[in-house]
């Protein structure tokens, strides 16, 4: 199990906690001990509305939320691929620090390319699977709060 000392941001493995304090975390719960987080596998599938001029080359950010805390901030890209084209989902796999039950994510798109209408977001985590709704054009560099659908 992988966690996460937030005072760092680094990602420490059981084993490598181990070597540094002398014990390896017990459990799953010891491990959500104060700053520490357990990091869970998010699958984000992210759909661009197929309308004209729909897609956009931005930068966009995500952060997930529960009731109580977010994540910090991540980007999410494909490198290898054209990501947020118009009509087209583009699906994620990432890591992040568990926040529980996701009620909202926040999304930004920076000012570095052409306006992005932003149709949902589809989140798979732990078991289930959480959908934001959109379906409208996104503003530049302003963070928007989405809610669970």
């Amino acid at each position: 199990m992988k966690i996460r000392k937030t005072t760092a941001g680094a990602v420490i493995t059981a084993g490598l906690l181990a070597g540094l304090t002398g014990t390896a975390p017990a459990s799953a719960a010891s491990a959500t001990s104060p700053g520490v987080l357990a990091t869970v596998n998010y699958r984000v599938e992210q759909t661009t509305g197929d309308v004209s001029d729909g897609g956009t080359d931005s930068t966009v950010h995500y952060r997930l939320c529960s009731a109580t805390s977010c994540t910090p901030d991540r980007t999410l890209d494909d490198p290898d691929e054209n990501d947020r084209e118009r009509g087209r989902t583009d699906t994620y796999d990432r890591e992040w620090e568990s926040v529980g039950r996701l009620t909202r994510i926040l999304i930004k798109q920076d000012t570095d390319g052409s306006a992005w209408y932003l149709d949902r977001v589809r989140i798979t985590y732990s078991g289930r699977t959480d959908t934001f709704l959109k379906d409208n054009w996104m503003p530049r560099g302003t963070w928007v709060s989405i809610p669970r659908s």
